[in-house]
């Protein structure tokens, strides 16, 4: 008796999500608003949706952008109102973009986050970024007026970063997990918009999941060096020397001494010259050790620079609490400062450097 309820409760279930299957495929292209980019931004007590939209593929848009703009007291309100105000119906199985306005990201993420992640259709690989000091919908408007294809912008500079970098953490699912388990100060992008053009400026800081800080493109890169991310970049050193730097590689060890947790963190790295501010004409041993001392004292004062400032903020944008929850011993002496370990952790570097080829004058390892 019990197997057969089972069957039959699996039999309906089959048919209704066949149902469904089959009600949505039968909507042709052109009877359907494919949201590509979805703005979220905050103000006078209501969250206002901006969506841009058009016919096309999964990655194009064939026929104009157009925009449309939604309200409601909350999330759900917004979200419906965008519905029924459409006359097509709307899906956002093709939106790889959602970006916060800056009353939405000192709202909070979390709730936002959570909304997104409960609609089956939503892509949880989409990225969200912070406009700074702006809001979203104003950034979508003015890109329609001037007839940009904004998602394809973002879609560039998302490629370019992934050139530098070596993933992105500011997936939907990625957010998600982290509040999930409890985390409560992360960092995500965000992204300047000036003359029309998107740009990535650094990270936003978020303590209790509430936007507290905008953080330099200096911080954010020593932030990203520490994490282990950072395939390549480009730095100017303060001789005027510019270098490329290339293979690198980041180790971080906590270990639990007296009174602190002490953090050792070994950077290795090679470095391309790309130019000199010298007379000389040949990079000679004397130069290249001059030039290599240069470029160790620049980031160690980088990397103390960012840990200087990610700590008076208090917010652990190097992800060391993953590392300490990983070792017992150091998360079960931190019983009574699970909380803010941070504020009680000492940071020691070492950095390896060499010059391994000069685009000047000579080529050499």
């Amino acid at each position: 008796m019990k197997r057969y309820l089972l069957i039959t409760a699996l039999l309906l279930m089959c048919g209704m999500l066949g149902g469904c299957t089959q009600d949505f495929n039968k909507k042709e292209v052109n009877e359907i608003d494919m949201i590509r980019v979805l703005g979220i931004d905050y103000e006078e007590e209501q969250y206002v949706l901006t969506a841009l939209y058009g016919i096309g593929g999964a990655d194009t848009i064939n026929e104009g952008i157009e925009t449309m703009e939604a309200r409601g007291n909350t999330l759900f309100e917004a979200f419906d109102q965008l519905k029924k105000d459409d006359k097509k119906e709307v899906t956002f199985a093709y939106t790889n973009y959602y970006l916060l306005g800056e009353g939405a990201a000192k709202k909070g993420i979390e709730n936002i986050v959570n909304y997104l992640m409960n609609d089956e259709t939503i892509k949880v690989n989409a990225l969200l970024y912070v406009i700074k000091e702006d809001q979203a919908k104003l950034v979508m408007e003015d890109a329609k007026e001037a007839e940009i294809m904004i998602q394809d912008d973002l879609k560039a500079l998302v490629e370019k970063q992934l050139d530098r970098i070596t993933r992105n953490e500011n997936t939907l699912l990625w957010l998600f997990e982290e509040i999930e388990n409890g985390r409560e100060s992360t960092i995500i992008p965000y992204l300047l918009y000036k003359e029309q053009k998107f740009t990535v400026g650094g990270y936003t800081a978020f303590l209790k999941n509430r936007l507290i800080a905008y953080l330099d493109e200096d911080t954010s890169l020593g932030i990203d060096l520490i994490k282990g991310i950072v395939k390549n970049c480009s730095i100017a050193l303060p001789d005027g020397t510019g270098i490329m730097i290339h293979g690198v590689k980041t180790e971080v060890s906590p270990s639990l001494q007296s009174n602190c947790i002490q953090v050792r963190v070994k950077l290795q790295f090679d470095s391309v010259l790309r130019s000199i501010p010298y007379e000389q004409q040949t990079v000679d041993e004397s130069l290249r050790q001059k030039i290599k001392k240069e470029q160790t004292k620049y980031m160690l004062e980088l990397l103390n620079q960012t840990v200087l400032a990610v700590q008076t903020i208090h917010v652990d944008a190097f992800r060391l609490g993953e590392k300490l929850e990983k070792n017992r011993t150091i998360w079960s002496a931190l019983s009574n400062h699970q909380d803010d370990y941070f504020e009680y952790t000492k940071f020691d570097f070492t950095i390896e450097s060499r010059i391994t080829k000069s685009n000047i004058l000579e080529g050499w390892r």
